[in-house]
C-alpha cells in the first residue's frame, strides 16, 4: 500500500473523468460522500468507516446492496477481461464504482475492457474501490443469500451474504489504468443470430501468429463477415447494417461471443471509434459494454478479395455430404504426413476418394459418393486430384455447416447437410488452383490453397 498523503483541495478522483465519459459515473459525485443516505444496515453502521487516503487521493469508500444473481452476472462478465497473470498487477483487479443510482464493475487486460452496469442496487454511500478480481469473483460465487452487502472501510472490502462474510484488501484506484476516451460514436443494431452465424462461419480462418497480427481480425462490413490468415479465406453473407464497417481483433470477437453467452439479449449495439470498437449489450441505461482496441494494421486487401479468382475460375462443382466427408477426414488422421498434414482428394463424376500417406508408408483410403459436374454444360468435367491440409479442410466444412442459412421449413433437410467444392483447373504446377468450399446456398464460403506433399504425389 502506498504512503498516506494529503489530497490537495479540489483534486478530482483518479479515473472519474474516464468513467464520466463512458456514462457510468456521476460527475457530481462528492469525494467526501456528503449527502449519502443513512445505511439502515445493522452490520454496516454508517459513519464507522473513515475515507482512506491512498497515494495522495482520498478514495470514497462505497457501500451498497445488490441482488446475488445480478452481482454474480456482472462479475462473470468483467472477469472475461481480467487476466490471470499480467506484468501490471492492477489489471488483475476489478474496479467497483457506485453512484446514487447505478453500480458499475470494470475489468481490463489493457487491450480489451468490459464494463458491466446495473440499476438494481440500493446505495448507502457512492464511491470507488479496486478489489482483487479472482478473489472477489470467488467470494460472490459463494454467496448464498438473496442479496450481497458490500462495505469498504479502511482499505478493506467486506462482503456479506446469507450469514457468511469475507474481508478482502482494497487497492488504490490510482493504480488502475485509465479507460480509453471513445468520444462520440455512431451506433448500429446487430442481430445476435447474425453475429453468431458470422463468427461461427469465419473465425477459424483468422490468423494466430502475433508476427502477422494484421490477419488476427474479423471484418464485418457490407453485409458480410470476412477472415483470412493469408493462406485460407472465409466469408459469410449475413444480415448486417449496410453502413457498418468494423475490423475486430479476434480477441475482441471471442470476448463479445462469451459476453453474449452470458446474456439472453436478441440484439446488441456496435460502434467503431478512431482507436476502439465498442459493443453494448442490454438496456442503454445500464448496458454491459466491451471496448476493444483496434489492431495497428488493417486486413490486407489481397486477403479480403481472395474470393475473386476462385469465383471466376472454379466452374466444376463437386457436391458431397458434409458428415461423410468429415468422417473420411477423421479416418485419415492416423496416417497423415507429419510435415504437411495433407490429404489427397481424387474427384471423379460419382465418387470422392480421400487418401492419406506418410513417409513410413502408412496409408488410408475411403471412398464416398459425390456428384461432380459443370453447371450449364453437358460434358462431364475431367477428374481432379487435390492436395489439401486435412485440418484446414475439416474446419472449413464444419464452418460451412454452422454458418449456412437454415431452411425455413424445419421438416426439410438443412442446407448444411451438403457442401460444395468448386474446382478450377491447374494452370501452373507451381501454383495449383485454389479450392472454393461453400454451402448449397452460397452464403458461407471458404477458400483453401493446395499444398505440395512428396508422400502423396
Amino acid at each position: 500500500m502506498s504512503d498516506i498523503g494529503v489530497v490537495p483541495e479540489g483534486e478530482v478522483l483518479d479515473g472519474q473523468e474516464m468513467l464520466t465519459a463512458l456514462g457510468v459515473l456521476d460527475p457530481a459525485l462528492e469525494p467526501d460522500g456528503a449527502g449519502a443516505p443513512e445505511s439502515g444496515l445493522d452490520e454496516f453502521a454508517p459513519g464507522a468507516a473513515q475515507s482512506p487516503v491512498v497515494s495522495g487521493v482520498v478514495a470514497v469508500p462505497p457501500e451498497f446492496v445488490c441482488g446475488t444473481a445480478i452481482l454474480l452476472g456482472m462479475v462473470e462478465q468483467v472477469m472475461l477481461a481480467v487476466p490471470a497473470k499480467d506484468y501490471y498487477p492492477a489489471l488483475k483487479s476489478i474496479a467497483i464504482d457506485v453512484t446514487d443510482t447505478i453500480l458499475t464493475l470494470t475489468g481490463s487486460n489493457s487491450i480489451s475492457t468490459v464494463v458491466s452496469s446495473s440499476l438494481a442496487v440500493r446505495v448507502t454511500r457512492p464511491g470507488r474501490v479496486l478489489v482483487p478480481g479472482a478473489k472477489f469473483a470467488a467470494v460472490v460465487r459463494l454467496c448464498s443469500g438473496p442479496d450481497v452487502r458490500v462495505q469498504v472501510t479502511d482499505s478493506a472490502v467486506r462482503v456479506a451474504s446469507g450469514g457468511r462474510a469475507w474481508t478482502l484488501r482494497a487497492s488504490s484506484t490510482q493504480e488502475y489504468p485509465p479507460l480509453p476516451d471513445i468520444g462520440d460514436l455512431s451506433w448500429f443494431d446487430v442481430s445476435r443470430a447474425s453475429f453468431d452465424r458470422a463468427v461461427s462461419g469465419v473465425r477459424y480462418a483468422a490468423g494466430s501468429d502475433p508476427q502477422q497480427d494484421q490477419f488476427m481480425q474479423v471484418e464485418l462490413s457490407a453485409g458480410s463477415a470476412v477472415a483470412s490468415d493469408g493462406l485460407r479465406f472465409a466469408q459469410v453473407t449475413v444480415e448486417l447494417p449496410p453502413e457498418l464497417s468494423v475490423q475486430m481483433a479476434t480477441s475482441g470477437v471471442d470476448l463479445v461471443a462469451r459476453m453474449l453467452a452470458n446474456n439472453d439479449a436478441d440484439q446488441f449495439r456496435i460502434a467503431d471509434g478512431s482507436y476502439h470498437t465498442v459493443v453494448e449489450i442490454g438496456s442503454p441505461e445500464a448496458p454491459d459494454r466491451a471496448i476493444v482496441a483496434h489492431l495497428m494494421r488493417p486486413l490486407p486487401p489481397d486477403a479480403r478479395n481472395a474470393l475473386a479468382v476462385p469465383r471466376a475460375a472454379n466452374r466444376d462443382r463437386c457436391v458431397v455430404g458434409a458428415s461423410e466427408l468429415l468422417a473420411a477426414l477423421s479416418a485419415a488422421r492416423p496416417t497423415l504426413d507429419s510435415e504437411t498434414g495433407a490429404v489427397l482428394l481424387r474427384v471423379s463424376p460419382t465418387e470422392l476418394i480421400v487418401e492419406s500417406r506418410n513417409r513410413y508408408d502408412d496409408s488410408s483410403t475411403e471412398t464416398i459418393e459425390c456428384v461432380f459436374d459443370t453447371p450449364g454444360s453437358d460434358r462431364a468435367p475431367k477428374p481432379r486430384v487435390l492436395t489439401l491440409v486435412r485440418d484446414h479442410l475439416a474446419k472449413a466444412v464444419r464452418a460451412v455447416q454452422r454458418g449456412s442459412l437454415a431452411v425455413a421449413d424445419s421438416d426439410e433437410e438443412p442446407s448444411g447437410a451438403e457442401v460444395v467444392l468448386l474446382l478450377g483447373e491447374d494452370r501452373s504446377r507451381a501454383r495449383p488452383a485454389a479450392v472454393l468450399i461453400q454451402d448449397v446456398t452460397g452464403t458461407t464460403q471458404a477458400v483453401l490453397t493446395q499444398v505440395r506433399s512428396e508422400w502423396l504425389s
